[in-house]
């Protein structure tokens, strides 16, 4: 089974769907954590997150640096 599958919908809709061999609580730390995304959404090729807020109430919002 592929483990991502990209979607195009419409002119300016992309659904992109991933499976991880992880419970759900887990990936729900990894997206929804700051010190775990800070870590999640680091990678190679030089991108790098250095701050990150995240706010799950209603209307909330994330903010990555």
């Amino acid at each position: 089974m592929d483990r991502v599958k990209l979607t195009r919908q419409g002119e300016q809709e992309l659904v992109s769907l991933r499976w991880f061999a992880a419970p759900p609580e887990r990936l729900f730390a990894a997206l929804t954590e700051p010190a775990f995304m800070l870590q999640w959404f680091s990678g190679p090729l030089g991108w790098r997150i250095a701050d990150c807020e995240v706010d799950l109430s209603p209307g909330g919002l994330y903010r990555w640096v």
